[in-house]
């Protein structure tokens, strides 16, 4: 139908290669300068419903609120809805290079290995190249947003993403941007290689299974989501908090605080990735 037209994958496959069944190797026909125009507006866009998701998670993660209620009732009640946008503009602005980056690194890194490894290995091995260039990219931006969450969350005064980033620099020069990097990549490569291994897999079931496209792109994201989520929440908390410059572990909760936003965020954020990318993929080509 028209709307599934939207999500349709590319079915062509690279010349003089044998591929799997429903492995799909996009990078041959893709346009760079597209694909990256493409994921910006799918990543504003977005950002829309994902990114509230992010302020609670922060809030429970690296506050004192013990349950998403908890930590949503002091923003909405002094700042209204408005409240859970708190750096929203700039977070998701400050993060669209990384964003393209990571789809590009994941694609063109997809296309090289598939010549050498078990196309069963591609994607969890790309998916490895595309998280630490994003963590490397992404991280800068990630802590200068934590900040402004948790300053709003606290109530203090509101400083813009400029001044945050003055403080970070007099608190540490660039260092102190980089705080929680590790954790980051710890908590990105497990979260990234469970979601594309989940995604590309279940897809390529669903698929076999004759099932819609739609339905087989919105399944497999959930999958995905679902497993990831559950896998990386605990290193997620560690990353949080110590962006938010607060003790590493919390006193309780640690493999679920914080874990219902995440599980919405990533559910949500899945079937949008996972509708975003295909139909990146597909409108992403060359002309």
């Amino acid at each position: 139908g028209g709307g599934g037209r939207l999500f349709v994958a590319m079915t062509t496959l690279a010349p003089e290669t044998e591929f799997c069944d429903s492995e799909v190797y996009h990078w041959p026909y893709l346009s760079v300068p597209r694909v990256c125009l493409l994921s910006s507006f799918w990543d504003i866009a977005a950002a829309l419903v994902v990114y509230p998701m992010w302020q609670l998670k922060t809030s429970e993660q690296a506050g004192d609120a013990r349950s998403t209620w908890q930590a949503a009732q002091p923003l909405l009640r002094h700042h209204g809805v408005q409240g859970l946008y708190r750096g929203a503009a700039f977070a998701t602005s400050a993060l669209l290079p990384a964003s393209c980056a990571y789809l590009c690194t994941y694609e063109w890194s997809k296309h090289w290995l598939g010549q050498w490894l078990s196309h069963a290995a591609v994607p969890g091995v790309a998916s490895v190249a595309a998280d630490v260039t994003y963590s490397l990219l992404a991280t800068p931006v990630e802590v200068v947003t934590v900040r402004l969450q948790c300053a709003h969350a606290a109530g203090k005064i509101h400083r813009g993403a400029w001044a945050e980033a003055k403080c970070l620099w007099a608190e540490g020069g660039p260092r102190r941007f980089y705080r929680g990097t590790l954790l980051s990549v710890a908590y990105a490569l497990p979260e990234g290689i469970t979601w594309w291994m989940a995604y590309e897999h279940t897809k390529k079931f669903l698929r076999r299974a004759e099932v819609g496209e739609l339905a087989s792109y919105w399944g497999s994201a959930l999958v995905a989501s679902t497993a990831s989520s559950l896998l990386a929440n605990p290193v997620d908390v560690m990353k949080t908090r110590t962006q938010a410059g607060v003790s590493l572990l919390p006193e309780s909760g640690l493999f679920t605080r914080g874990l219902a936003p995440r599980m919405v965020m990533s559910a949500v954020g899945g079937l949008l990735e996972a509708s975003g990318y295909e139909a990146i993929m597909h409108y992403g080509r060359a002309a």
